[in-house]
């Protein structure tokens, strides 16, 4: 039967369907103002079909499909305005081929390779501008080798990763840098810095043996 969740003032915060003590048929949840928030199908307790969450605004947060549970297909996320985010393909579950990720100006961010949920082959990073700052190279998930675009604006020679650390900066082509980078091994260490090209931080995480 139905089973029905309100807000406290009565507007509807949940709708679902069940079946002999499992989750079967449409399911809904809304948001305070009564906009909804993620719409899908169970099948005898698992996601079906295709999925589709909204932001607060109506415009639509991410779709993507499953297969008895596990992830098939596209799967692609948006910003607030509606434009995309994130591009992938999931297959049986797992991510599979090419991934984008994009900023919020639509200039790519990040374009990177799976096989079978592992991070395999050429992932390349860009700075807003949709200048190309670093290229890492993957097999089955383990980092192998880095690129990066040096002061002339050039690619380097993919560089195999060493034993003790190594600190890499890449370079916008008016020269000033563009990230900034501490290595060793496969592991990130210290600050990972990203800059605007008038040399103001556009993000900074801090790593331990690879851990933000």
């Amino acid at each position: 039967g139905e089973l029905k969740l309100s807000y406290q003032d009565g507007a509807d915060k949940f709708i679902g369907n069940y079946a002999n003590g499992s989750s079967h048929g449409s399911f809904t949840w809304y948001y305070p103002n009564g906009e909804i928030e993620t719409k899908g199908q169970y099948v005898n307790d698992e996601r079906h079909g295709q999925w589709t969450s909204y932001h607060s605004n109506r415009k639509v947060q991410s779709e993507k499909t499953y297969n008895f549970g596990d992830l098939q297909g596209a799967y692609t996320t948006y910003f607030e305005d509606g434009s995309v985010r994130t591009n992938s393909n999931y297959v049986e579950g797992y991510l599979e081929g090419t991934y984008k990720r994009y900023f919020y100006n639509q200039k790519l961010r990040e374009e990177s390779h799976y096989k079978r949920g592992d991070m395999h082959g050429i992932r390349k990073s860009f700075v807003p501008t949709g200048e190309l700052a670093i290229v890492r190279y993957y097999i089955d998930d383990v980092l192998v080798s880095y690129s990066y675009t040096d002061s002339n604006g050039e690619l380097t020679e993919p560089e195999n990763l060493g034993t003790s650390s190594q600190t890499i900066t890449a370079y916008f082509q008016n020269k000033k840098p563009s990230v900034k980078f501490t290595i060793e091994k496969d592991k990130l260490l210290d600050d990972f810095i990203w800059y605007y090209p008038d040399g103001s931080i556009f993000r900074k995480s801090s790593y331990a043996n690879g851990v933000v």
